[in-house]
């Protein structure tokens, strides 16, 4: 099919795609409504053996955070997904690794439900949390 052959969006029109159903899916996600925190980890870094993989091996691995794929679009798709994922997620990784090797993270109650604003999911602003400074010595 060429360019020319598909049908154009006037201007003005929205469209938006159902992200959280295809992120819910079970036939894209085993056990996609329960919490798996291993479920984006590269398979290459589980096995102590591959700690020496190439960046190709990387990118050639399947679920990896900055994956680009139609079922699975945090960075978007095609030829104008981020350029910028890699980096994104390394600072991810560097905040995180901080915040839990020097500081005592504690949630105060329940987590509130998330916000639906249009057909954006919003994670809760007034949630309630602890930080505390722990002593390295």
């Amino acid at each position: 099919m060429k360019l020319e052959d598909l049908p154009s969006i006037p201007a003005g029109v929205r469209f938006g795609a159902p992200i959280t159903a295809i992120h819910s899916d079970s036939q894209f996600y085993p056990n996609a409504h329960e919490f798996d925190a291993q479920r984006f980890v590269t398979p290459h870094a589980l096995d102590s053996s591959k700690h020496t993989s190439s960046c190709i091996d990387r990118l050639n691995s399947k679920q990896s955070s900055v994956e680009v794929s139609n079922n699975f679009l945090p960075w978007g798709y095609g030829k104008h997904a981020c350029p910028g994922r890699w980096m994104a997620v390394d600072m991810m990784k560097l905040v995180l690794a901080c915040l839990i090797s020097e500081y005592d993270v504690q949630c105060m109650d329940k987590r509130p439900q998330n916000t639906a604003m249009l057909n954006v999911l919003l994670p809760p602003t007034r949630a309630e949390i602890s930080i505390r400074y722990r002593s390295l010595e």
